[in-house]
């Protein structure tokens, strides 16, 4: 990560984080000790966003620092668990962290005290909370992407759709923080079969869900049209028997 004041960033497996300052010469990295951290710590994604803020996702927690100091946050300040892997912050100041295990999606914002305020799960029900998130990213169009081991999820007002390799993806395992975002729109996604590109001018949004159509319908012995009002039968013919088909050739 190259901040702009020149400072380049450099998160480790297992040796921590270290920064260099690239206006000075010769190039020479130094250790920053984070809080709470060891020098062995593994530090996995390492992003800064428009606020300013670096978030160095490590084993010990998510270390923030802002305006000059570091601050880390565990699962004692409401994680769903220390060991995280990536955040992204995001246009309106809140920001999303992924787990190390597959535990899906936070998405937090800080109150001014510098604690966590934790936001309502960026998609509605619990379709990513058994996920493994290696990529996390936002388009120009302010819309959330998703990296997962199965392919990529884009989140739009509260839904998730998915893309595997049925809607085009060259490969579903997902690298890490493979992600670039055009300012047209268009999204780049990379995995370990390949790279693909998202053409947003011909996305149309989730497709419909498919139609059913009704074969034939009966309350007891007596057929009926389910496109007209339901008849009226005796209690002895109450039960309702339907024949009917998915208009679709997907699973």
């Amino acid at each position: 990560l190259l901040d702009p004041e020149g400072m380049l960033w450099a998160a480790t497996e297992d040796a921590g984080l270290f920064c260099a300052d690239t206006r000075r010469k010769p190039l020479r990295f130094e250790r920053v000790d984070l809080p709470a951290g060891t020098r062995d710590e593994y530090v996995n994604g390492l992003t800064q966003g428009a606020s300013g803020r670096v978030y160095a996702c490590g084993e010990h927690g998510l270390a923030v620092l802002s305006a000059g100091k570091w601050r880390r946050y565990t699962d004692k300040d409401g994680l769903k668990q220390t060991h995280v892997a990536y955040a992204l912050e995001l246009r309106d100041g809140s920001f999303l962290v992924g787990y190390f295990e597959s535990m899906g999606l936070s998405r937090i914002r800080f109150r001014a005290d510098g604690s966590l305020e934790y936001e309502a799960h960026p998609v509605q029900g619990d379709r990513l909370d058994h996920e493994k998130v290696y990529m996390l990213g936002q388009d120009s169009q302010g819309r959330i992407w998703v990296g997962t081991g199965r392919g990529v999820f884009l989140i739009q007002d509260g839904a998730a759709q998915h893309f595997g390799l049925s809607e085009g993806l060259v490969g579903e395992d997902i690298d890490n923080m493979a992600f670039l975002a055009d300012p047209g729109g268009d999204v780049w996604v990379g995995s370990s079969s390949g790279l693909a590109r998202f053409d947003a001018g011909s996305y149309q949004g989730p497709p419909p869900p498919p139609a059913t159509a009704f074969l034939s319908c009966a309350m007891g012995e007596r057929g009926f049209d389910p496109s007209l009002p339901g008849p009226e039968v005796l209690h002895r013919d109450g039960t309702l028997m339907t024949r009917f088909s998915g208009m679709s050739f997907l699973g």
